[in-house]
């Protein structure tokens, strides 16, 4: 299904990598994989996190790195995941992008995103929104009032997470924390449990970028609040 998605928009496929930090080796709440199967056993698990670990073509990665930020404005849409190619394609068509071929595979791997979600949790209202981010946005590590997130740094740095047993040390300690803290790589997609889960859910934040000149595109895809 992947390898369909991207051959059709762009030439070179997306490879998997190993990027990010592995899972403390006692930790059964992280699950890694290089394809979306590593979604496929969420609903029957008590994972807190699983990570596809991809990469973007040549192509797309040179695409993604010349974009001027400042001139896109962001957008958060509310529909059902069968309805996610054309929710999201009108979305992004308003977003000021300038390239048409980045603007098209962007949106189709948001709207493969959203499904995947979808599927995995059980969820079929779904909230997405493309946020343009330059500041520390969510500085302080928390859980989410969500049941679970599916979240993807395209550009810039990706959000930064604590091993299960770091956990309270982090949500006590907060800027003081000096623990162990993994950072999602770009691109590469995290699901990870909430607080109205059921599961321990994952304690994250967004990684400090303010004052750095940095700025952040950033997709996210929760149940739909309504």
């Amino acid at each position: 299904m992947t390898t369909d998605l991207y051959q059709l928009n762009e030439p070179s496929p997306i490879v998997s990598a190993d990027i990010d930090a592995p899972p403390p080796p006692d930790d059964a709440s992280v699950a890694y994989g290089d394809t979306p199967a590593v979604f496929d056993d969420w609903s029957t698990t008590a994972t807190s996190l699983a990570v596809w670990r991809r990469e973007p073509s040549f192509d797309i990665a040179q695409h993604l790195a010349k974009m001027q930020l400042s001139l896109l404005t962001g957008w958060r849409r509310s529909f059902g995941a069968a309805e996610a190619e054309t929710a999201i394609a009108e979305a992004m068509a308003n977003s000021g992008f300038n390239n048409a071929a980045l603007e098209n595979f962007l949106a189709a791997d948001m709207a493969l995103l959203t499904r995947v979600f979808s599927t995995s949790t059980g969820i079929e209202r779904v909230e997405a929104r493309l946020d343009i981010i330059r500041h520390n946005a969510c500085r302080r590590f928390h859980v989410d009032s969500y049941p679970a997130r599916l979240a993807v740094t395209y550009v810039g740095p990706g959000t930064d997470w604590v091993p299960r047993c770091r956990s309270e040390q982090a949500l006590a300690e907060q800027e003081d924390y000096t623990g162990p803290a993994i950072e999602f790589p770009a691109f590469s997609v995290g699901l990870f449990a909430g607080a109205m889960n059921g599961r321990t859910g994952l304690v994250h934040r967004s990684p400090k970028i303010e004052g750095t000149g940095r700025a952040r595109l950033f997709l996210c895809v929760n149940a739909a609040r309504n």
